[in-house]
């Protein structure tokens, strides 16, 4: 029955009746949104972490009613919760409830997606008309939330896209004119922000995609001449970054996808 929906509201202590146009919404690692609140499950309770006056004051106007999506980026660890959404960046700590807008979106600066968190630091990729699309970080506080580098200067931007998160900082895949679209790493500083292997030596694209963090490596899939898309994993170093294995052997390719870690095991079709 798509006409209502049944809800556990945590004020109550009981279920409610959720009818449209106010469904309630998952966001991620239990984050819910329901009735102008964001709430958060840990086990099997819920906890109110804010209320807003109407929906576009936190997550913006980018709520379909009709399929009751939501195009919201979101990120947890430990108590602090970061959202993302045409409304901009908000930090919100689960235990004080405390809000805090980090940065707010404008014709100057928007599509803030691809949240990440690496021991408390966040990391995302947001677009300013001056460097494109870039990674950008933040330490909780507005005057800590910054360009981390602009890494294909101009316009167009490097992308910095599929952020793992690994040793504190993460893995992603970007590109410049000089290498191509390849392998980086990041601490969140400019000086720790660079390239891991040229996997294809040039301006060639080695495409590294469908990061995942395992345990002390990332592994992802990505194209070489010699071995064709195969699986490989990194430590966030070059002499750390190694093909796992040539599935389908010669220059043909297994392209692994769907990468998943699952009951601690890494799972591709």
């Amino acid at each position: 029955d798509m006409s209502a929906r049944r809800y556990e509201d945590p004020a109550l202590g009981a279920p409610i009746d959720v009818s449209w146009p106010s469904p309630p919404i998952g966001l991620a690692q239990g984050l819910i949104y329901v009735r102008n609140r964001l709430e958060h499950r840990d086990g099997t309770e819920f906890r109110l972490i804010i209320e807003a006056e109407k929906p576009s004051d936190l997550l913006g106007n980018e709520l379909d009613w009709v399929t009751g999506t939501l195009d919201v980026y979101s990120a947890i660890e430990g108590r602090d919760c970061y959202i993302a959404s045409d409304a901009g960046l908000w930090r919100i700590d689960i235990e004080t409830r405390e809000a805090v807008r980090l940065l707010t979106n404008s014709d100057s600066l928007n599509k803030i997606v691809e949240l990440v968190l690496s021991d408390h630091r966040l990391f995302f990729r947001a677009w300013t008309p001056a460097t494109g699309s870039e990674l950008w970080t933040s330490d909780g506080t507005p005057e800590g939330t910054t360009l981390v580098r602009d890494i294909d200067p101009g316009v167009s931007g490097s992308g910095a896209y599929y952020l793992a998160p690994l040793r504190g900082g993460v893995c992603f895949a970007a590109k410049d004119s000089e290498h191509g679209g390849e392998l980086w790493y990041s601490d969140g500083t400019e000086a720790g922000t660079y390239i891991i292997r040229d996997l294809i030596p040039g301006s060639r694209s080695s495409e590294p995609y469908q990061l995942v963090t395992y345990k002390d490596h990332v592994y992802f899939s990505c194209y070489d001449d010699t071995r064709g898309e195969e699986l490989w994993r990194t430590d966030g170093t070059d002499a750390g970054t190694e093909l796992v294995m040539d599935i389908n052997p010669g220059s043909g390719s297994s392209e692994p996808y769907y990468l998943t870690v699952y009951q601690d095991a890494l799972y591709f079709s």
